[in-house]
C-alpha cells in the first residue's frame, strides 16, 4: 500500500477540484484516481479539523485548508465490487442481510467496494450504519441500521440478553475428549480482555466436531480463538490452529440472529439462507 497526503493549499492556494489535487499530489493518471475515489480510498478532513471521512466525487471543489489522504493498494483496487447483496428482512429502522464468506463487513482505508456495507448503501441509495461485524472469512446474517437513531438503539442491544447471535462451526478434533460436558462455556481472555463463549456439541464424526456457539462478548476472532485454545480449531481457519486446512474455506457461520425489537418490543428471529449441518 502507498499512502499520499497533503493540505490542499500546498498545491492550490485558492482550493481546487479533488481530481486536480490528487493528480498534483500523486502524478497518477486521472482514471486510476477516479476509481480509487469511487471505491473509497480517498479521505478528507475539512479545514484540517475534526472527523476524517471518505470523499467519492472527484469533481467536488475542496478548500485550501482541507487535508486529503489517498491509500492506494493496486491489488485491492483491481478486485471486483461486491454487488447484489441478499436482503433477508427489513423495516424502516433496520435490515437483516446475508454476508457471504470472503466479503468484508465494512471497508478499510484502501477501499470499501468489496464490503457488504457499501453494497447495501448502493442498493438503498442512502447512508447505512454498521451495528456489528463478522470476520471476512465468516459467512452469516448481519444487522444494519438505516438511520443514526436506529444505530444507537440497536448498538445498545449488543452484549445484552435482548440480542442473541448463534453460530455453527465445524472443528477439527473430538469435542468429547477436550470438553467436559455436552454444553458449557469457554472463558479465557482474548487479547487480554474478558471473553465468554457458550458451546453445544451437536455431534462428532470422522474426527470433526459439529458445534453450536453463542457469544456473550464480541471480541475479535473470539470463537476462532477460543476453539483453537481448547484444541478444536475451526476447519479452514487461516489464522488459528494447525492441521485444519480446508480448500472450501472457513467452516464458521453466523446462522441465527434474534432480538427484542427496540421499537415494537416484539421478539424477532432470523435464520441464514444456508447452514453448515
Amino acid at each position: 500500500m502507498r499512502t499520499f497526503q497533503c493540505i490542499v493549499k500546498k498545491h492550490f492556494p485558492q482550493g481546487a477540484s479533488l481530481g486536480q489535487v490528487l493528480v498534483k499530489m500523486t502524478k497518477f493518471e486521472i482514471d486510476i484516481l477516479k476509481l480509487a475515489t469511487l471505491n473509497g480510498a480517498v479521505w478528507i478532513q475539512v479545514e484540517g479539523k475534526g472527523k476524517i471521512d471518505k470523499i467519492r466525487n472527484i469533481r467536488e471543489k475542496i478548500g485550501a485548508e482541507d487535508k486529503i489522504w489517498l491509500y492506494l493498494d493496486q491489488k485491492v483496487l483491481e478486485l471486483p465490487a461486491f454487488e447484489d447483496p441478499l436482503l433477508i428482512e427489513e423495516n424502516e429502522y433496520y435490515g437483516v442481510w446475508w454476508k457471504p464468506a470472503g466479503i468484508l463487513s465494512q471497508g478499510t482505508q484502501t477501499g470499501d467496494h468489496r464490503s457488504l456495507l457499501r453494497a447495501i448503501e448502493i442498493a438503498k441509495n442512502k447512508q447505512i450504519y454498521l451495528v456489528h461485524r463478522l470476520d471476512r472469512e465468516t459467512a452469516g446474517i448481519m444487522l444494519f441500521a438505516y438511520s443514526s437513531e436506529g444505530a444507537r438503539e440497536l448498538s445498545a442491544l449488543m452484549g445484552t440478553p435482548r440480542i442473541k447471535k448463534i453460530y455453527q462451526a465445524i472443528a477439527v478434533g473430538d469435542a468429547h475428549q477436550v470438553l467436559t460436558d455436552e454444553t458449557g462455556v469457554i472463558e479465557t481472555p482474548v487479547d487480554g480482555k474478558f471473553a465468554k463463549t457458550f458451546y453445544k456439541i451437536i455431534r462428532v464424526e470422522n474426527n470433526l466436531s459439529y458445534l453450536e456457539l453463542d457469544i456473550e462478548t464480541g471480541r475479535l476472532h473470539q470463537i476462532r480463538s477460543h476453539l483453537a485454545e481448547v484444541g478444536l480449531p475451526v476447519l479452514g481457519d487461516p489464522t488459528y490452529g494447525k492441521g485444519n486446512k480446508n480448500k472450501d474455506g472457513l467452516k464458521l457461520l453466523a446462522y441465527k440472529l434474534s432480538l427484542q425489537d427496540p421499537w415494537t418490543l416484539d421478539r424477532k428471529s432470523w435464520l441464514a439462507p444456508e447452514n453448515l449441518f
